[in-house]
């Protein structure tokens, strides 16, 4: 029986395991944290459920939904795609794709975003978010758009982050650029109120999310699978060693006890491998993030899902209602409020987050979500050490050099996930690459180039 060592038990890895153990492998699964998930966790005070961040999945791609969908085996729910983002003490809906919520903006930021997407670059020169960002939609729109929200999240310059960035950060950057007759076509259209077939309906599409708990249900579904499969899935375990034999992986060192394996899965950080060989890469650095998840007595304000705070004077970068996406999730009378405020290790808000309660709640009720009258029953802070990849504008070259190290030194070692560069994808992306990834090693039974 071929034996397979994956590390992570985020999504990424634990879609893989179940491919490999659905095909007679003999699997392990490693996770250093004490729980499984990674990111796509969620957590449980009383009847209360909060997840880390907005997690659903969206229905565009159509082999990752039909996929997910046989993994949550009818326990899931559809939800409409409610979500805003607040500038200026407004509410839009995807203003960079919608002339509708365009033309809500404060007049001075139109009538000056307008005039500089006439004037803006007439050609992309550089590999900035920051040129991209003003090659799409001049100075000014991509000032506040896109400039300010990402640097709100990750507290790096768009100077020096990769277009990659903004697909990221939920910054809904279309793949096309917009020419002047198109842009003056839409207003027009606008005008005569036949833009969006005329009936204002966003085309988004709906999303999906389990019915029966959190977002985690959909990994601890993948886990059940696993396991009764006869995978195993190790938490809180530690990798000490990788040995190496005639560039192949034979064996890894897990808590004390040597395994001999096959193949070699690696979703987890580069970073962790790199330093189990004795060497040191060009890392792609993370961003933290403190969770301040509100019990609030009452209904919701609004019907928004999610909103992304894109007002720099406002501390959170987005804020979600989870009882919105299941009811459920709040007992009644009751919702709750997970508000994100991006930070860095070791900085103020990590250090004492309970000392920005009171400016979340202020920011919260300038926001509208909140009233003097609220009664917030409980905070509950939680801090996520590495909420976000930074992708700084080399960080395709850095991982290629990785994956290259990778291959000379162990041709059986498959990367996914982030680990294989798709950090700046969406988890439906990760899903599909790590199926196709252990269908190939189970189909060959060759080794997989990792470049």
């Amino acid at each position: 029986m071929e034996k397979v060592i994956v590390v992570g038990a985020g999504p990424a890895g634990l879609v893989a395991a179940l491919e490999f153990v659905q095909h007679g492998y003999d699997v392990i699964v490693v996770e250093k944290a004490p729980h499984i998930g990674g990111l796509h966790r969620s957590f449980h005070y009383g009847p209360f459920t909060f997840d880390v961040g907005v997690h659903c999945f969206d229905t565009t791609d159509r082999e990752a939904t039909e996929y997910i969908l046989s993994i949550l085996d009818e326990d899931y729910r559809l939800l409409p795609p409610r979500a805003a983002y607040y500038l200026r003490g407004r509410y839009l809906r995807d203003p960079l794709n919608n002339l509708t919520e365009l033309l809500k903006l404060p007049a001075p930021l139109l009538i000056r975003g307008l005039v500089d997407f006439a004037l803006r670059p007439r050609r992309w020169r550089g590999a900035s978010l920051e040129e991209f960002g003003r090659s799409m939609y001049g100075t000014a729109f991509s000032r506040h758009l896109v400039k300010a929200p990402v640097e709100k999240v990750v507290q790096w310059s768009c100077a020096d982050l990769h277009p990659d960035a903004a697909h990221l950060l939920n910054v809904n950057i279309p793949d096309h650029r917009l020419t002047g007759s198109e842009l003056v076509g839409k207003v027009v259209k606008k005008l005569r109120g036949s833009w969006h077939r005329g009936n204002g309906k966003s085309t988004e599409a709906f999303q999906l999310y389990p019915a029966s708990g959190g977002f985690e249900v959909f990994v601890h579904k993948l886990a059940q699978r696993v396991r009764q499969r006869g995978g195993v899935i190790l938490t809180g375990a530690r990798i000490s060693a990788i040995r190496c034999r005639q560039g192949r992986v034979v064996s890894v060192t897990i808590d004390g006890r040597e395994h001999p394996t096959d193949w070699l899965v690696w979703s987890g950080n580069l970073n962790g491998l790199m330093r189990l060989w004795g060497l040191e890469i060009d890392s792609i650095p993370v961003s933290a993030m403190i969770l301040y998840n509100l019990e609030v007595k009452g209904d919701p304000l609004t019907d928004y899902l999610w909103i992304e705070c894109w007002e720099p004077s406002l501390l959170m970068s987005r804020v979600s209602y989870p009882s919105s996406f299941r009811r459920e999730n709040a007992p009644p009378n009751y919702h709750g409020l997970s508000v994100e405020v991006p930070c860095r290790i070791g900085d103020r808000r990590w250090v004492a987050p309970e000392t920005f309660i009171d400016r979340v709640k202020q920011d919260l009720t300038i926001m509208g979500l909140l009233t003097d009258g609220t009664e917030v029953a409980a905070c509950h802070i939680e801090r996520i050490p590495a909420a976000f990849p930074i992708l700084p504008r080399d960080y395709k070259p850095r991982v290629d050099r990785a994956k290259k190290i990778v291959h000379r030194r162990a041709r059986n070692l498959v990367l996914i996930g982030a680990a294989a560069g798709r950090v700046g994808k969406m988890q439906n992306d990760q899903i599909t690459f790590a199926r196709r990834m252990a269908q190939r090693i189970i189909m060959t039974q060759t080794a997989v180039p990792t470049v």
